[in-house]
């Protein structure tokens, strides 16, 4: 039994409200701009070369993609920040494993 909005995952969101969170995360209405960018930025001191505190990152320098993915029994999601884009992709998908290949098409016709 899994609980509802766990450190682990568990919550409930919406389209809507996963690009209203990555509006407001790169605006600066959470955090200021340097504390910001250290979320997403690499912690090679740490062994983390592809993660920050809390988001993926992948991509080269200047098509940098910051994000994170998650997914449970039955349940499957993913947000990718372009940073230097300006664009965002939220997939949520009621299916294990369903949000991969549609992230995987969305970064093929960004030119990842």
């Amino acid at each position: 039994m899994s609980s509802k909005g766990g450190p682990a995952g568990g919550c409930f969101s919406t389209v809507e409200d996963m690009l209203r969170f990555a509006s407001e995360l790169t605006n600066y209405k959470f955090l200021s701009e340097k504390n910001t960018k250290t979320l997403y930025t690499p912690k090679p001191a740490f062994h983390q070369e592809s993660y920050g505190f809390g988001f993926n990152i992948s991509g080269a320098p200047n098509n940098r993609i910051v994000g994170h993915s998650g997914g449970f029994l039955g349940i499957n999601g993913n947000l990718d920040i372009f940073i230097d884009d300006g664009y965002v992709s939220v997939v949520l998908a009621n299916y294990g494993g369903a949000a991969r290949p549609v992230v995987e098409k969305i970064r093929e016709l960004i030119k990842r």
